[in-house]
């Protein structure tokens, strides 16, 4: 009798914060029908997180991710400063942690699943261990 396996299902987290950036610092910006696409037919990635920074007038764009298929996350920015090179007064948001706590909460919810994360910075090196410890497949797009 041959039994096949049903497929690990893929969950992708983006980490918008780093996409921007990459993509600006040549110019680019994100095609996003494409980026959902090119996960879903060579990952088969069965949902997509995408992590933003809230900002009330970007409502528009948010529905409009969402209208594609993507799952938006926004955080809402909590700390201002002073730029110390500019002066300006910036706000800071904590995008980083927002991914790492869906994609925890997504395991011990959902625990059969294997994760994509796409980003640019070593900041989520728990986050793989985490899903490698548990011998879940870790990949990763580098950005």
């Amino acid at each position: 009798m041959n039994v096949q396996k049903t497929p690990i299902p893929i969950f992708v987290y983006i980490d918008s914060q780093n996409l921007f950036k990459s993509l600006g610092e040549n110019n680019l910006e994100p095609d996003y029908p494409k980026i959902l696409e090119y996960l879903q037919t060579k990952y088969k990635a069965q949902k997509v997180f995408i992590f933003l920074r809230h900002t009330f007038f970007q409502k528009d764009f948010f529905n409009y991710l969402r209208s594609l298929g993507f799952i938006v996350k926004t955080t809402l920015p909590q700390v201002e400063y002073k730029d110390l090179i500019t002066g300006k007064s910036k706000t800071k948001s904590n995008v980083d942690g927002d991914l790492i706590i869906t994609a925890v909460v997504e395991y011990v919810e959902k625990q059969n699943h294997n994760m994509i994360l796409i980003s640019g910075d070593g900041d989520f090196l728990p986050l793989v261990l985490f899903y490698e410890n548990r011998d879940k497949l870790v990949q990763i797009i580098a950005i």
